[in-house]
């Protein structure tokens, strides 16, 4: 097991604190925003592949003939129970879209992460 996992978030930074080489060589801001962009970018990376898979699953050609269905059938009762049966497609393609949209979201912060990144490598390199 690595020692850091053993260790407090107090430990570690007091370790670090402690060390010379964080006098004369500190970490940069620069450095810190790097990292986390990485993390993100690749939990965005992996919510994407996941939601791309969960998307290659869904067959809405059996919502789509039951939907032609209704559109041609007069009766009320009938019509509710084509409803019913397009309900567990109409369910899954929800669950898709609303995991894009949230994707599309995190993406946005991801983005702006690396914008920070960016801007602290700029302000250090000046």
């Amino acid at each position: 097991m690595d020692i850091l996992d053993e260790m407090t978030k107090e430990e570690i930074i007091m370790h670090i604190r402690g060390q010379a080489a964080y006098m004369f060589n500190p970490p940069k801001k620069s450095a810190l925003l790097w990292t986390r962009w990485q993390i993100q970018q690749g939990k965005l990376h992996d919510r994407r592949i996941a939601n791309i898979e969960y998307g290659k699953t869904l067959d809405l050609s059996k919502r789509d003939e039951l939907a032609k269905q209704f559109n041609f059938i007069k009766d009320t009762e009938e019509k509710l129970l084509l409803l019913k049966k397009m309900k567990p497609y109409e369910k899954k393609l929800q669950i898709y879209l609303r995991e894009s949209e949230a994707i599309m979201e995190y993406e946005k912060k991801v983005n702006k992460l690396y914008a920070q990144y960016k801007i602290e490598r700029d302000k250090e390199r000046s």
